[in-house]
């Protein structure tokens, strides 16, 4: 794949400059390319390289937690995040992989707390508490921040938030809608393998979307 041929490109130019942010950024790319391409042990090795190279950044041990909750290492993914707290008080991306983590062990009074905390400290997140909502039988309490963000301005990041809340509402029609939004979020092409995406995977209009996204067809049919 081009992505990540040139991802392998750039950390061949200077694989060892641990002090480079350019350095470190490639590595945790390549490593969530790798994670989109389910080559998951592989995409924790070089995730685990990015963070031994710069331990004091709270995004890279935050999504390192994400990483490892993706791949079923939930109590990795919980000390991960905590991890990123004792860096930066109340980090976004730790309180969502937290979250996420809860959802995912059936912890649901702990998901809620995690992102209804990751609401309040960052509230452009907040749709990661309306799809927690959803999820977990509060309905209500969903469709109040989905309300919310259709009467904010359009973005790629609100669209694809709206995405994630219709699909745990099970609103697929809008759902479709918003993740073929343009200009898309960085984020899209992972449709393919998040869990929050999952749902869609039975829908017939998935394949038509996959399709689009050109990825292995050893990703598309997990």
């Amino acid at each position: 794949m081009k992505a990540e041929w040139a991802t392998q490109q750039a950390l061949k130019l200077d694989p060892n400059l641990a002090e480079a942010v350019l350095a470190q950024a490639e590595l945790i790319m390549y490593a969530w390319t790798l994670y989109l391409f389910c080559r998951n042990e592989e995409a924790i090795i070089e995730h685990e390289l990015a963070r031994k190279f710069d331990p004091f950044n709270p995004m890279i041990t935050a999504a390192l937690g994400m990483l490892y909750s993706y791949t079923g290492r939930y109590e990795d993914a919980i000390r991960e995040a905590h991890n990123s707290f004792r860096i930066v008080k109340d980090f976004p991306v730790g309180h969502m992989g937290l979250g996420e983590t809860y959802l995912a062990m059936g912890e649901v009074d702990k998901a809620l707390e995690a992102h209804e905390k990751l609401a309040e400290t960052a509230p452009t997140w907040c749709w990661f508490l309306g799809y927690t909502y959803a999820l977990t039988g509060h309905r209500d309490k969903a469709e109040v921040i989905l309300k919310q963000l259709e009467n904010t301005e359009m973005s790629g990041w609100n669209a694809m938030g709206l995405s994630v809340i219709y699909g745990a509402l099970g609103r697929f029609d809008e759902t479709f809608k918003m993740i073929t939004y343009e200009p898309h979020h960085v984020w899209i092409p992972w449709v393919a393998v998040f869990p929050m995406w999952q749902p869609l995977h039975d829908d017939p209009r998935y394949e038509e979307f996959a399709k689009k996204l050109n990825l292995p067809k050893s990703v598309l049919v997990t």
